[in-house]
């Protein structure tokens, strides 16, 4: 299984970051500071990926609603794999839930027609 799982724990370039987001079916996005970066998740729900992480994440589990545009489960290991085993086993889940990725950044407001609204408020 070591093929269906690729980690990146490196800043990457704009060819690469696209090639591996259209290889892959979900992308786990986990807490490395307080705030919880969530640049991977909203690469994640623009290109249509499923995002996996957890409830601990800060802005990360802000842009992921759990079962709408990806999974939130809690900050264990086990949980972890529980959920990744879902999104790996069930090819039509993780699709659905990253269609859902685009419509749930633009609820939020994310993006610059979200910020020229605030701005002209």
């Amino acid at each position: 299984r070591g093929d269906r799982v690729t980690i990146v724990d490196r800043a990457i370039g704009a060819d690469e970051h696209a090639a591996l987001l259209g290889t892959c079916r979900a992308v786990v996005s986990l807490p490395f500071t307080a705030s919880g970066c969530a640049a991977a998740a909203l690469a994640a729900g623009h290109a249509g990926k499923a995002v996996l992480t957890t409830r601990d994440s800060g802005a990360v589990a802000e842009l992921v609603a759990d079962g709408v545009n990806g999974l939130v489960c809690e900050p264990t290991a086990t949980a972890l794999a529980v959920a990744l085993e879902r999104l790996v086993a069930d090819r039509q889940l993780a699709a659905a839930l990253g269609a859902r990725g685009p419509a749930r950044i633009r609820a939020l407001g994310i993006g610059w027609e979200g910020v020229v609204g605030r701005l002209a408020a």
